[in-house]
């Protein structure tokens, strides 16, 4: 069936920009490329000091769908906020400034996003296969237990074309310094539920060893529990319950995990141990349990030491 879209539709695309000068220029060049021509590119430089504030610029200069905002470096939250701030379009997209996309990317979820008339359109990152617990042809209902389990295709901001009314009133919590997308998502759709899902992997993550989400373990880390609290305000039915478990069972592991690697917080070691053995039924029962899971909280509760010596040598 051949697409209808509204070709004079405003995209506001929001890129936060911090010491990212290598990967930068093919950055925008894949976002001004874009088959949908008409662009709001508002390029955050969140206190660059590698030579990216005079890129931005540059580009500024030269394509009049280029806008910058300068600031000094107060974090990729605080960027997006101004950009959402500043933002005009119709439409609302985001993208980390050493990321690319695809060349369709916005033409297809305009199209997608208009035909279905709700929230959100959601593509794949390149690599990334869909969960196995998502169905060949999801419905809403799939895409929002996505979202409550934490699987990054939901989570994510990048991955998105959000109608720009669905943030109306809302911002990212600057208190929230980890998993943060996902509560703004969480935010959105349960305030204007819908979203469909593209199955083309439209966006090219760029994974660097000097990346934030690279971090063996920082105080911010923890805050994912806050998040998981938080969710669990949202969850009414059995279902979304078991969703929930599921994000706060992974949060919970990827601290321990990180703990054991890095040495660091050894003393919210045994508070953490304790939070999942107390989970440990719950856990056993959980339909998202996944067999590594299950085998980890039996490890941890029987054979602790064992556990911990698995966890180095995987690391």
């Amino acid at each position: 069936m051949e697409r209808v879209i509204d070709l004079a539709a405003l995209i506001s695309v929001i890129v936060p920009v911090y010491n990212v000068k290598p990967y930068l220029g093919r950055c925008v060049d894949s976002i001004l490329n874009q088959s949908h021509r008409e662009l709001e590119v508002i390029l955050i430089n969140d206190g660059s000091t590698d030579g990216s504030a005079a890129l931005c610029r540059q580009y500024a200069a030269k394509d009049s769908r280029v806008k910058v905002i300068e600031q000094s470096n107060q974090g990729v939250s605080t960027a997006r906020n101004v950009g959402i701030e500043a933002a005009t379009g119709t439409y609302l997209a985001f993208v980390d400034g050493d990321d690319t996309i695809e060349r369709d990317m916005y033409e297809c979820l305009l199209a997608a996003l208009e035909r279905e008339k709700c929230a959100a359109a959601v593509c794949l990152f390149a690599g990334m296969l869909v969960p196995a617990a998502i169905p060949s042809e999801p419905q809403w209902k799939d895409l929002w237990y996505s979202l409550l389990r934490g699987d990054l295709l939901m989570s994510s901001l990048c991955n998105k074309l959000y109608r720009t009314e669905a943030w109306t009133g809302l911002h990212i919590d600057l208190g929230i310094r980890f998993t943060e997308d996902l509560w703004i998502n969480a935010q959105i759709f349960s305030r204007m539920p819908g979203a469909v899902l593209v199955q083309k992997p439209f966006y090219h993550y760029e994974e660097r060893r000097d990346s934030a989400v690279q971090t063996i373990l920082s105080e911010k880390h923890f805050d994912g529990l806050e998040v998981s609290e938080r969710l669990s305000g949202l969850a009414n039915s059995l279902e979304e319950k078991d969703c929930v478990l599921r994000q706060r069972i992974l949060i919970q592991f990827s601290l321990v995990n990180r703990m054991i690697k890095s040495g660091s917080f050894q003393e919210r070691y045994p508070e953490l141990r304790q939070m999942l053995l107390g989970q440990k039924r719950e856990i056993l029962k959980n339909p998202y349990s996944t067999r590594k899971e299950i085998w980890g909280i039996r490890l941890l509760d029987k054979a602790p030491g064992l556990y911990r010596a698995a966890v180095r040598m995987k690391g």
